[in-house]
C-alpha cells in the first residue's frame, strides 16, 4: 500500500475513533472493534477509507447488536462475554 495512503487512513481513522489493526494494513487495511481487540481483524467488511463515517457506524452498531441480548458493558473487550462477542462478530459476516 502507498505509504501516503496508509498515513491518511490512520490519522483519518484516529480522528473517526475507528481502529485498524496495523499489522492489517498490506490487506487493504481491516477494521478491529478496538485499538486492543485484535481477535476481531476479519469480523467488518474491508475498510473503506473514502467513507470512515460508515465504517466506524458498522463497528459501533456490531456492540450495540452484541449488547442487546448480552447486556450491556463500559467496555467491550472487558464485556464478560468478550468471546462470544468475537464468535459472534465473525458468524455475522460469514452468515
Amino acid at each position: 500500500m502507498n505509504p501516503q495512503l496508509r498515513q491518511q487512513i490512520a490519522e483519518d481513522a484516529r480522528r473517526s475513533g475507528l481502529n485498524v489493526d496495523e499489522s492489517l494494513y498490506e490487506s487493504l487495511g481491516r477494521m478491529i472493534t478496538c485499538a486492543y481487540s485484535l481477535e476481531t481483524a476479519g469480523g467488518y467488511s474491508p475498510l473503506n477509507a473514502n467513507d470512515l463515517v460508515a465504517a466506524n457506524k458498522e463497528v459501533m452498531a456490531s456492540v450495540n447488536k452484541f449488547y442487546e441480548t448480552n447486556g450491556r458493558h463500559r467496555c467491550i473487550l472487558r464485556h464478560p462475554k468478550y468471546k462470544d462477542f468475537v464468535s459472534f462478530l465473525h458468524a455475522e459476516r460469514a452468515g
